[in-house]
């Protein structure tokens, strides 16, 4: 956002000075425009007194114009701001600037005042504008009587009957707006006026023409009837009849004695009157400049009390919005430390869950190891006794054999031994079963062993997934309680940060609102000065 856009963005209240003077630290351009306004125009226009010297402190353009050629000080002229004005006149600001109908500042002024502010920085009020006016002719036109007064005592008396180029005097002006107050004004300061448009003589008139040849008619009967009554009268006086003249002018003697008497007496008399008259007048213009004195005193209190009050109010305002800001940083900062501190506690429980993962691989693998080695263990015993087996077998064979050979040597020589060999053979018969039955027994000792370490491992795994599954289950919802804990978390913190933004509005609401009032109640304050000004100047004007 550049800070065209943020010095609108503070005229609307919703950023305060100290973006503006952010934005200026990190480089941003004091001259930059909005809609071809420069930020400066804007804040003149807006009537932010601390906005605009904050930018002229920034070194920004004094006599920057906007797309019309309109400067800062026409603006704060039009305004009436004369704070302002001397703000920018202070900052060396063009006086004789002209926008794009080649108007200076003196063609915006409302009032008396403002005339003063320009006229002191070395304005010339006898200016022209491309269509020859002078400011004289706008304030006419406009009906700006104290400004009206001030032009016509300070401008020459060639430039206050200057006709623009159509033929327009500033009486004209005034008639076509139908003001009679400001034509009668004109016209006691001696202003003419019988000069017409060009574009009027010898042709139909307007109807501004018409008034001002309506009210010089008038004038111009009522002179007549003056003139008629006094020639009337002194006809009336010559034609008295002759014989009455010497009673007349015995009786005029008379009188004149009488009258130089009175006028004696009378004249002493107005003497002792005019001199308390005199002392009267003298004792109310002390009170009334007494009164004035003090009304103008306390008026300035009264302004110098508001205007604290008024700084009081911005103050406590750029006051709570820094804190709010401040209050909005920390919660951002809070928020991200609590956000970094749960991502550093999910990646350690995800890496501890991870060691889990592999240790319970790793201990897997051990017990699959082991049982691969117990399997390879048992084989071999299996594999050995079977080899025992085979040897004990192979050596009773032989031994058998053996026996047999000398049961046949023995028999060949001693034929009646037939019956103990059947008796030995059922014996080895005997003695094998018992070892086939002993090894049997043997086998199936093992086969259970075997079934039964196999059992033992299944019931083990089984063991160790139940865990592995149980521990999934606990963290799985650990994983879930804690996400519903930030869940929970994140909303409070929405709910909070929703609830100061909430106050922080309806405090800068109530703030705005205490600005408005107090500058209704000052421009109230100014409308009555100005009026009671205006209604003691009339009363002046009328007494004297």
């Amino acid at each position: 956002m550049d800070l065209a856009a943020i010095v609108a963005e503070v005229i609307k209240d919703a950023k305060s000075l100290n973006d503006v003077e952010d934005a200026i630290a990190r480089g941003a351009n004091v001259n930059a425009s909005e809609d071809s306004m420069p930020a400066l125009n804007m804040a003149v226009q807006a009537q932010h007194e601390q906005l605009v010297k904050l930018l002229l402190r920034s070194k920004a353009r004094v006599d920057a114009p906007d797309r019309k050629g309109v400067t800062p000080l026409h603006l704060a002229t039009f305004d009436g701001s004369l704070d302002t004005m001397k703000t920018l006149i202070s900052a060396r600001a063009a006086v004789e600037a002209q926008d794009c109908h080649g108007q200076t500042p003196f063609f915006f002024v409302p009032n008396r005042r403002a005339c003063v502010v320009l006229a002191e920085a070395g304005a010339d009020p006898n200016v022209l504008n491309y269509k020859g006016q002078t400011p004289l002719h706008l304030a006419a036109h406009a009906g700006l009587n104290d400004a009206v007064q001030w032009l016509l005592e300070n401008m020459t008396a060639k430039a206050c009957d200057l006709q623009d180029k159509h033929g327009r005097t500033a009486v004209y002006c005034a008639a076509h707006s139908k003001l009679k107050p400001t034509i009668l004004l004109l016209q006691d300061k001696g202003v003419d006026t019988s000069l017409r448009p060009k574009k009027h003589r010898g042709k139909s008139v307007s109807s501004a023409s018409k008034l001002l040849d309506d009210m010089a008619k008038k004038a111009e009967a009522a002179k007549m009837r003056r003139m008629e009554a006094a020639a009337v009268q002194r006809e009336e006086a010559f034609e008295a009849p002759m014989e009455a003249e010497a009673a007349v002018q015995e009786a005029l003697e008379r009188a004149r004695a009488e009258e130089e008497a009175a006028e004696m007496r009378r004249q002493q008399e107005q003497q002792r009157l005019e001199e308390e008259k005199r002392q009267r007048e003298e004792e109310e213009a002390f009170q009334r400049a007494l009164a004035e004195e003090e009304e103008r005193a306390r008026l300035e209190e009264e302004a110098e009390r508001r205007r604290t009050e008024e700084e009081a109010a911005v103050a406590a305002l750029e006051k709570a919005q820094a804190e709010a800001a401040a209050e909005m940083r920390r919660q951002e900062e809070q928020a991200a430390l609590q956000r970094a501190q749960a991502e550093e506690e999910e990646r350690e429980r995800l890496e501890e869950e991870k060691r889990r993962r592999e240790e319970s691989a790793r201990l897997q693998e051990e017990e699959e190891r082991r049982r691969q080695e117990e399997e390879a263990a048992l084989e071999a015993d299996l594999e050995e006794a079977r080899a025992e087996a085979a040897a004990e077998m192979h050596r009773q064979q032989e031994e058998e054999a053996l026996q047999r050979a000398l049961a046949e040597e023995e028999e060949e020589a001693s034929p009646t031994s037939w019956s103990n060999t059947q008796e030995g053979a059922c014996l080895e018969e005997e003695e094998e079963r018992q070892r086939q039955e002993e090894e049997a027994a043997l086998e199936r000792a093992r086969a259970e062993a075997a079934a039964e370490m196999h059992r033992q491992e299944e019931a083990d795994r089984a063991k160790r997934r139940r865990e592995e599954e149980e521990a999934l289950q606990r963290a799985l919802a650990e994983e879930e309680e804690r996400e519903r804990l930030e869940e929970e978390r994140i909303r409070r913190e929405e709910e909070e940060a929703l609830a100061n933004a909430r106050a922080e509005q309806e405090e800068k609401a109530r703030l705005e609102e205490e600005r408005r009032r107090l500058e209704e109640e000052q421009a109230m304050e100014k409308a009555q000065a100005e009026e009671e000004e205006r209604a003691r100047f009339e009363e002046e004007e009328e007494r004297q």
